[in-house]
């Protein structure tokens, strides 16, 4: 079962800014646009593991999913035996906001020569600002970059679809290289 973990928080993961928001924006073209199934609309699955974060985004007829290693990591992604060991989040982005903040950091490293950007993710509750009932606080994952600008995207309760399974026996017809 995959549901959202909305009471333990990660610790803050760093990516390297345009790999990042290569595979965020890769993913979010599959996102659902249907509020009637809250867990898939605007909503992208974020699997933590030891060295980074596999992105999941379906709409029930494409499923795109994308493995982003942390700063450090040089080795190979989890295969799709391997489950996460930091949990599944499900992070909603009802207005897209998260596809021009990647945009925007696709345009910053743009040029060979560009200072290097990190993206920090964490996942957990958000910061008490006074408009919420005690036990009735929200959790979010938020991304940072390079500490100039924030977005919190709430996280959704609920069950993403098995897709495993459906990848597991997966072989293409055509060999595209």
């Amino acid at each position: 079962t995959m549901t959202a973990a909305t009471t333990t928080p990660t610790e803050a993961l760093t990516f390297r800014g345009r790999p990042f928001a290569l595979a965020w924006r890769s993913v979010a073209i599959a996102w659902s646009k249907d509020k009637a199934r809250p867990v898939l609309d605007h909503s992208v699955a974020i699997e933590v593991f030891d060295h980074g974060i596999r992105l999941i985004s379906t709409d029930s007829y494409v499923l795109l999913h994308s493995w982003v290693p942390t700063d450090e990591y040089q080795g190979e992604a989890p295969t799709l035996d391997e489950m996460p060991t930091g949990g599944t989040f499900i992070a909603q982005d009802s207005y897209g906001r998260s596809i021009g903040l990647m945009a925007h950091v696709l345009n910053l490293t743009s040029e060979d020569d560009a200072p290097p950007i990190d993206v920090v993710l964490t996942v957990g509750e958000m910061e008490d600002d006074g408009s919420t009932f005690v036990g009735m606080e929200r959790s979010c994952a938020t991304l940072a970059v390079s500490d100039q600008e924030v977005l919190r995207l709430p996280l959704v309760e609920g069950e993403f679809p098995q897709w495993r399974g459906l990848l597991g026996g997966f072989s293409p017809r055509f060999n595209l290289s």
